[in-house]
């Protein structure tokens, strides 16, 4: 080709490319201008699907969510309609919800009618309301482009930079530009080789910085309710001072783990160290009170956590911790395959790479982001042992791998860390196994690694102790064994989320993924398996991948799993597992890529190793393809699929990009590496290539496919000031619990305002309390979910009485339903009710009664006097003995209270000998309880409760001090732990001559150095 022919095709594909975007602009709103307006009543509060049908039928694609509030009066609500022909509309309200539309219209961009629709009510039978079109709406946005003139757009652009690249090259400038361009890439090049480290933490850094654009930059937050979390509304706006909108579509991720719990747990962590100065042990804002150090959630070792523990919670700070470890993620598994694979540019190329994978799309938010981030810090440790050449050496990296297991333990996802800290250190363990040394030098090295995990497990006794003394006395969701695991025909999900969806009622979230990158470079990896399978740290790898791997696709079927100690309690096996594949994977994905550049030098074996990699790719799309789509004619067959997979508009064009894409890009490369071809249109082709691969999977402002990606919205301030919520904190004469009605104050984001309750997201609570919510008929999941409403609270009212209950919260919208049996107190954001029958937080009775079954003891709260009273389990031993006679019972309401974080005192003047009973959770062993400073065994009382005997009449200083009965032993292990440690570093530090041993056989590097290009 004639270079006046490569111009053309450059001029061609530049062209090409401006008029695509500007004819689609695929990033940016999808909207016409146009405006649907619509007056609604409602009867009730919540989402409100709002469909239109645009002659394809009605479907979840075309469909934006409305936050309606409850009104007897018509409010008015507009929705941004996409261009398109409009056939009909559809509003769909919340279940138990009633609307009737009053009136309703269109509007133009200029604000002018151009339809009007009449009342509408819901037909007979139904709650949606459908309005059909006469004849269909075309609603285009004004500068909507025709294709004519696009193809000027295509001819203006082409013929211009075509123009330019011809002046260019007749001035004579071509040339001395291609050799400055020469220049600069050689020096660049030089300070490259000179200064690897810090030219991967630049590329990470800048891949976290594309890839996070919007937190960035533009002011959106990881923590933003609007990303789709209800906080203390129940309607968006769901905070003071928060945008009404817009409003992310919820699509299976889970979002609010981190809003419920993990965020609302930096503050508790902020109360107790800054306020009360005691270490975070109770959580006494959550469920009557829970243990937060047991829950193995509570990240209080993590040093990046520090920085929300600081700032109360900032939503900020959170933002900062996300992407520091995402930073820390692109830059430790950049460092790794620069180590293992030696090649620098596969290393920087996978550095950005790895900040566009699936896995942070399916946990934005989430608290396994920071496992994941972690965990290739722990194989970097393991390889310092494994290359060092002495002692000394080798301790280092000992050190660090305790610093690296600590943190990896403390990022408060107790299945996700263990697997990944697993995977991780077995990978290491093996490579030493593999390395070709003598067994005396492997030993040896294992016994230094081994000496620092001992260590870890001593340092962090009280962490994990804690845990599993919780996790076998509490109650979770996760004690009935099951696994959750996926079909071997759906492997290429692993590279991209949306194959999974595709099998997902509305493409919801299923699985994390990586990148079709990733995907090419294990296939070449496969293909030319000879070339590192020798690699001791490749080998590992491989072993561990293919046990993971095992573990996700049902090789190990499910029945062997339920009967494996804690893997029968992981449940989401396919999610836990594809996150301990994630570094592995990308570490042969490596290990391909370089081979991928090495065989460039030998074009007849890199076609062959093309053609077997494309081979493999679409055996796994033919095999993805028929599992999806196979319907046995025999319904008796056992292998079923309810109906065949429907695949989406949107993937059947981007899995047709993401196939020609992978296909390309190896030959792109290869000709611009081999300089055959219009060089200048190759670059810029390989360049959409590879942004096709991973476009999906970073964070966008906004696009026309929003559904699909990841759009954060606008940070907030979390703890903005509520006036109903000042009431309820000014009022309370003495403590008290609070709950909302509905959806307001959703479980554990009352801990963001110092407001205890009876409910929150905690996974590990004390036995009794579903025990206690079973039999007062209120379900066990309301502990987690409440269902308490203004037309059911007369029936459960004495039971939350029971529980401290003294304020509920309201939808200032249903200002005039009453709540019954409650005294409206205050209006404002919320309206705010008061239970004057709340038994307080802890009082005196001279009466004990004994109970068989807890059902008996809440039929005697709901049918009783509506007093406080005390009932202890038949058969409990160190319960004092008083008269069960209730009728003539005394109760002393307690004063003076003094509460902490861990801690609970109070005063009691007792006519007589009693007991002294505090509404908070009892867990056995945990509390120490002190009458007048003199410590005196506690018993269980209401089930759920704690007690002290008074043994006469008097006043008395009660105080209940929660310290878990393994925490002091295990904070001694935990100092000796650390006593080693720091001995250890005393000596690497000052006394290096006691470490200078060599190993007896010095190891082998893992490859030879390939040169960076």
């Amino acid at each position: 080709m004639t270079c006046r022919t490569h111009r053309l095709v450059f001029a061609v594909l530049l062209g090409l490319l401006a008029m695509l975007g500007l004819r689609f602009q695929p990033f940016s709103a999808d909207e016409s201008g146009y405006r649907f307006e619509m007056a609604l009543v409602s009867t009730g509060n919540g989402p409100t699907a709002f469909q239109y049908d645009l002659g394809t039928g009605w479907n979840y694609r075309q469909h934006q969510t409305v936050w309606v509030q409850e009104s007897a009066q018509p409010r008015i609500y507009r929705v941004a309609l996409p261009s398109g022909v409009f056939h009909a509309f559809s509003i769909i309200p919340p279940a138990n919800v009633h609307q009737v539309l009053a009136a309703a219209r269109i509007l133009a961009p200029d604000g002018t009618p151009v339809a009007q629709i009449p009342t509408q009510r819901p037909p007979a039978g139904s709650n949606n309301i459908v309005i059909r079109v006469a004849k269909p709406l075309e609603l285009l946005a004004p500068d909507a482009k025709s294709w004519a003139g696009s193809a000027m757009d295509f001819v203006v652009c082409a013929g211009l930079v075509f123009l330019l690249a011809t002046l260019f090259r007749q001035r004579g400038r071509a040339a001395s530009l291609s050799d400055r361009l020469r220049g600069v890439a050689k020096t660049s090049a030089d300070w490259t080789t000179a200064h690897p480290r810090l030219t991967l933490f630049a590329v990470a850094a800048l891949a976290v910085a594309v890839s996070c654009h919007p937190v960035v930059f533009f002011g959106k937050s990881f923590v933003s309710p609007n990303n789709g979390v209800l906080c203390l509304y129940d309607v968006h706006p769901t905070l003071p001072g928060a945008p009404a909108g817009p409003v992310d579509a919820w699509s299976g991720s889970d979002i609010n783990a981190t809003m419920w719990a993990h965020l609302p747990y930096s503050v508790v962590a902020h109360n107790a160290i800054f306020r009360d100065h005691e270490l975070p042990l109770w959580n006494r804002y959550s469920m009557c009170g829970q243990t937060l150090l047991g829950q193995g959630m509570s990240m209080i070792g993590d040093p990046l956590y520090w920085m929300t523990v600081l700032t109360d919670g900032a939503s900020w700070a959170w933002d900062l911790r996300f992407l520091f470890s995402k930073l820390l993620f692109c830059f430790g598994v950049s460092l790794l395959i620069w180590r293992c694979v030696r090649h620098l540019g596969v290393a920087a190329l996978l550095a950005f790479s790895c900040a566009f994978i699936g896995f942070f799309s399916f946990r934005f938010n989430h608290p396994a982001f920071f496992s994941v981030s972690y965990s290739p810090w722990m194989l970097l440790c393991w390889l310092s042992i494994a290359e060092a050449r002495t002692l000394r050496g080798a301790a280092g990296g000992a050190l660090a791998l305790i610093v690296t297991n600590w943190a990896e333990f403390n990022t408060g996802t107790a299945k996700e860390a263990v697997m990944l800290m697993l995977g991780m250190n077995g990978i290491g363990a093996l490579a030493i196994l593999f390395q070709a040394e003598s067994w005396k030098a492997r030993l040896q090295r294992l016994a230094v690694a081994g000496l620092s995990c001992l260590a870890f497990f001593a340092i962090a006794a009280p962490l994990w102790v804690t845990f599993l003394d919780a996790l076998k006395t509490g109650y979770t969701l996760y004690g009935k064994p099951e696994a959750d695991q996926l079909s071997p025909g759906l492997l290429i999900g692993l590279f991209d989320d949306l194959f999974y969806r595709q099998l997902m009622d509305k493409e919801l979230h299923v699985d994390p993924a990586l990148n079709f990158l990733a995907l090419l470079g294990v296939c070449w990896a496969l293909v030319d398996w000879r070339a590192w399978i020798r690699n001791p740290v490749g080998k590992a790898t491989l072993l561990v991948a293919g046990v993971a791997l095992a573990m996700v696709f049902t090789i190990v079927p499910p029945s062997l799993i339920d009967r494996l100690p804690f893997l029968k309690n992981i449940i989401h096996v396919d999610d836990t597992f594809i996150c301990v594949l994630i570094v592995p994977l990308f570490l042969i994905a490596g290990f391909g890529l370089r081979s991928f550049l090495q065989q460039l030098a030998t074009p007849a074996e890199w076609h062959q190793a093309w053609r077997r990699t494309l081979l493999i790719i679409a055996g796994l799309a033919a095999l993805y393809f028929g599992t999806t789509q196979a319907i046995p004619s025999d319904n008796n067959f056992a292998l079923q699929l309810t109906h065949p997979a429907v695949f989406s508009p949107f993937f059947i064009g981007y899995a047709l990009a993401l196939f020609a894409a992978i296909a390309l890009l190896p030959w792109l490369v290869s000709r611009v590496l081999w300089k055959r071809g219009a060089l200048a249109a190759q670059v810029v082709a390989a360049v959409v290539c590879l942004g096709v691969l991973h476009f999906r999977h970073s964070q966008w402002l906004q696009t026309k496919f929003d559904y699909y990606v990841v759009t954060p919205q606008q940070r907030v301030d979390l703890q903005a000031p509520s006036p109903a919520i000042r009431f309820a904190q000014e009022h309370q004469g003495e403590p008290g619990r609070v709950m909302g009605f509905g959806q307001i104050l959703r479980p554990g984001f009352h801990f963001l305002y110092r407001l205890e309750s009876t409910t929150s997201s905690d996974p590990i609570i004390v036995r009794a309390l579903p025990e206690w919510y079973e039999a007062a008929g209120l379900g066990a999941l309301s502990m987690w979910w409440p269902t308490v409403t203004k037309a059911n609270i007369a029936a459960s009212q004495h039971v939350y009485d029971a529980m401290n209950v003294r304020y509920y919260f309201g939808a200032a919208a249903d200002s005039n339903t009453p709540a019954p049996g409650l005294e409206k107190v205050a209006a404002a954001d919320l309206d705010v009710f008061e239970s004057k029958s709340a038994w307080p937080r802890a009082f005196f009775t001279d009466r004990l009664v004994r109970y068989n079954d807890v059902r008996a003891l809440l039929h005697w709260i709901k049918a009783g006097d509506g007093r406080p009273f005390a009932a202890a389990l038949a058969g409990d031993s160190i319960v004092p003995s008083l008269s069960p006679d209730q009728n003539s019972r005394q109760i002393v309401p307690a004063r003076d209270y003094h509460l902490t974080s861990n801690t609970t005192a109070f005063t009691i003047d007792a006519p007589a000998a009693g007991i002294a009973v505090l509404n908070e959770s009892f867990v056995s062993q945990n509390f120490r309880a002190y009458l007048n400073g003199e410590r005196v065994p506690c018993f269980r009382v209401n089930h759920l409760f704690k007690a002290i005997a008074l043994p006469g009449p008097g006043k008395f200083r009660v105080e209940f001090i929660y310290w878990p009965h393994w925490l002091t032993a295990t904070l001694w292990v935990a100092l000796g732990g650390l006593i080693v440690v720091l001995m250890a570093l005393a000596v690497l530090l000052f006394f290096p001559a006691l470490l200078a041993a060599e190993f007896q056989t010095p190891p082998r590097r893992a490859t030879a150095h390939a040169p960076g290009a």
